[in-house]
């Protein structure tokens, strides 16, 4: 978007957090092929495919053992 906007692609990018400098990446052009890596504590480059999600055994209940669903608001008269 920085480029599609005019920045030019070798613009050094400075990613602070208040006051604090928490990301220095030498290019916008370069942060541009960066990904969050899968533990979130850095950075990868970016990849076409997608990565798998960690396996996660469904819920034998929707909510959890025990947990009623939430209310559903009855719908208005002539709402679709």
């Amino acid at each position: 978007m920085l480029i599609d906007a005019g920045y030019d692609p070798t613009t050094p990018l400075h990613c602070y957090r208040g006051e604090t400098l928490c990301l220095l990446v030498r290019s916008i052009g370069e942060a541009a092929t960066l990904e969050p890596n899968s533990n979130g504590t850095g950075f990868v480059r970016w990849r076409a495919r997608v990565r798998a999600a960690s396996p996660i055994a469904p819920l034998a209940e929707p909510y959890g053992k025990g947990v009623p669903a939430p209310p559903v608001a009855p719908l208005a008269a002539g709402a679709p």
